[in-house]
């Protein structure tokens, strides 16, 4: 099996924020649900989803575009305080940046494309390397989201 094209890899990560943000959205006015005190709420899991994207998967992947091949360390936000923050707000902010991280991509040269990065869990990773690692992101988010609006609903009942 060939390893994704720059194009392919844009159109799932366009396709991956959108499915993540249709199954969060209509949880909006339950949006500080939480299974267990101690996990996220709905809202929580949308602004992380922003906040990475904006303070983490974007800069990574500009600074391996301009060749330095920066040392990548785990991205661990977790301090944050996320209560005054609409869902919505948060998934449009995503929505932008992730628009913002597209738009980037497309623009780059096929020599930036084959820059790297040195990523403390998994070695050397080139530009798609990292888009990929994005889209691995966006599956597990999906499946968490989903289980966790199972699970809402089962309580529901």
């Amino acid at each position: 099996m060939s390893e994704p094209t720059r194009e392919q890899l844009l159109e799932q990560l366009e396709d991956s924020q959108r499915r993540v943000s249709a199954v969060l959205a209509p949880m909006e006015p339950v949006q500080d649900w939480q299974r267990e005190p101690v996990e996220w709420s709905f809202r929580y899991i949308a602004a992380h989803l922003a906040t990475v994207e904006e303070g983490c998967h974007l800069p990574r992947v500009e600074r391996i575009a301009a060749g330095d091949n920066p040392r990548l360390i785990r991205y661990n936000y977790t301090a944050a305080n996320f209560n005054l923050i609409n869902l919505a707000d948060s998934l449009n902010a995503w929505s932008a940046a992730r628009r913002e991280l597209i738009d980037f991509v497309s623009r780059l040269s096929e020599q930036e494309l084959r820059f790297t990065g040195a990523h403390e869990d998994v070695g050397d990773i080139t530009l798609l390397d990292a888009l990929q690692e994005i889209l691995d992101q966006d599956r597990g988010n999906f499946r968490h989201v989903c289980q966790l609006i199972a699970d809402y609903y089962e309580e529901a009942l």
